[in-house]
């Protein structure tokens, strides 16, 4: 007899993702272009918030989905089955990663054509970097070492595999979620309040420490996955008067108006900024994905297939973009004025796809397929 899976479709959400990698995408053009000696716009506040506010959404996004698929499994099954849970990220997450890493580290290298300014990075502290981008903890390379040309992306990654190596086992093993969600935000804010203060007061040597940990933290956003967590309790729980209030419509015209203000000025609260992006993000999904009355709905079929391939758009795209700025730098365009500019966004975009498409059909599909069998709950 074929068990019949639980289904869960959240529409919009694979249009958000893709939105997402193309902010990191448009941004990381601009970085690829400075480290090519081309006039850009990558230091400019906006553009250089542009990356990191997308890869916060990232974030936000996968602490709602997976935090409300457990509460389903669990609903379900009556519990949330560890191993299965570990098998589907591995089979999701590890495949496309240690392909990118290894190339990274081993093909990209050693063609000519993708050399840049950081190309002489690869081989300081080469070992160094190889172990712990193999360990899951890129984010830790990239505050303790020069950046790896061609796979920076995979930090954000690292990140997720490293909360969600506790998080499912903490919604096992809790009755009263909400109360642990606020508890380890507390927690993970005062350990930053502390390290700040320790360097504030400090005049020692111990000061470059606490400054690494405060850089790994700042990497490490673990808030704004518990932030999305938030949103799935709300749902998950039919809080049905908080969910009234998220639910307003001027609330979210207030969500997007302040999301686009605070991206076009680049302004900057360094304490509280995960805190604002992600609970503005949080409005965002929750009422694109399940909000029947959404201001916006961004439903349709490019928008999902590009979406269901985001994984690799967020990849393999700086690899892209380096390859597309090599090709048209060949072929004497200057990205210094903004036809060629529109053409390399263009032509590295297509690029984008094209490669992330082969990837995903060819790579992840196969695996995709067989985390099928480990889960109880269909979803998009």
């Amino acid at each position: 007899m074929i068990e019949k899976k639980v289904k869960v479709y959240f529409p919009g959400l694979n249009a958000l993702r893709f939105l997402a990698a193309f902010l990191v995408f448009a941004s990381h053009v601009e970085l690829l272009k400075s480290r090519n000696g081309f006039e850009n716009y990558y230091y400019t506040p906006t553009v250089y918030a542009l990356g990191g506010s997308a890869v916060t959404f990232f974030f936000v996004l996968s602490g709602f989905l997976i935090t409300y698929l457990l509460f389903i499994e669990k609903d379900v099954t009556g519990k949330i089955s560890l191993g299965q849970f570990y098998l589907r990220r591995i089979l999701r997450i590890w495949p496309l990663y240690y392909t990118v890493v290894l190339a990274g580290f081993f093909i990209f290298p050693h063609i000519p054509y993708l050399q840049d300014s950081l190309s002489g990075n690869l081989n300081d502290d080469f070992y160094s970097k190889l172990l712990l981008f193999l360990l899951l903890l890129p984010n830790v390379s990239y505050v303790l070492f020069p950046h790896t040309p061609y796979i920076s992306p995979a930090w954000s990654i690292g990140v997720e595999e490293q909360f969600y190596l506790a998080w499912p086992w903490l919604l096992s093993r809790t009755k009263k979620p909400l109360r642990l969600f606020i508890v380890l935000l507390i927690g993970i804010y005062l350990i930053k309040v502390i390290l700040s203060l320790i360097l504030l007061i400090s005049n020692n040597q111990a000061d470059e420490i606490v400054q690494i940990g405060l850089n790994i933290m700042y990497f490490t956003r673990f808030e704004c996955m518990i932030i999305g967590a938030i949103f799935a309790y709300i749902l998950h729980r039919k809080k049905v008067g908080l969910i009234k209030i998220l639910f307003n419509k001027y609330l979210q015209i207030f969500a997007y108006i302040a999301i686009i203000a605070l991206l076009g000025t680049g302004f900057q609260i360094p304490a509280l900024n995960q805190i604002i992006y992600s609970s503005l993000f949080g409005i965002i999904i929750l009422n694109l994905s399940s909000n029947p009355a959404t201001i916006f709905k961004l439903e349709n079929k490019i928008l999902n297939y590009l979406g269901q391939i985001s994984f690799g758009l967020y990849m393999y795209h700086e690899l892209s973009i380096g390859i597309s700025i090599h090709f048209l730098k060949d072929l004497s365009f200057n990205f210094n004025n903004s036809g060629p500019n529109l053409l390399l966004y263009t032509f590295a975009l297509l690029v984008t796809i094209g490669i992330a498409s082969l990837s995903y059909f060819l790579l992840e599909k196969p695996f995709l397929k067989l985390k099928t069998r480990f889960s109880k709950i269909a979803t998009n």
